[in-house]
């Protein structure tokens, strides 16, 4: 899971499953209580959950500003469903 102050990208095996504006989230996996960018490290057991954002960032505009350019990331945004669909071939 590549991060800043947010989860922006997560990646399987090389290959990216999920990115912004769609949400990543993380639970620990002892606690079943949601991992903050501030408290993952190393060694934490966790599982890796993507939620499909609102509409409103899936648009043209929500994207510019808070999709994976916006962050530096030099890939265009790609809907996490289309991303898990890839994964399942």
């Amino acid at each position: 899971v590549h991060f800043q102050n947010e989860n922006l990208i997560a990646e399987k095996d090389g290959q990216v499953i999920a990115m912004t504006p769609d949400l990543i989230c993380m639970v620990d996996l002892e606690t079943l209580t949601p991992v903050t960018t501030e408290s993952l490290k190393y060694g934490k057991r966790v599982q890796v959950m993507g939620l499909k954002a609102n509409a409103a960032w899936r648009t043209k505009k929500g994207i510019e500003t808070v999709g994976p350019r916006y962050f530096g990331y030099e890939m265009d945004y790609q809907p996490l469903e289309n991303l898990v669909a890839k994964e399942d071939k």
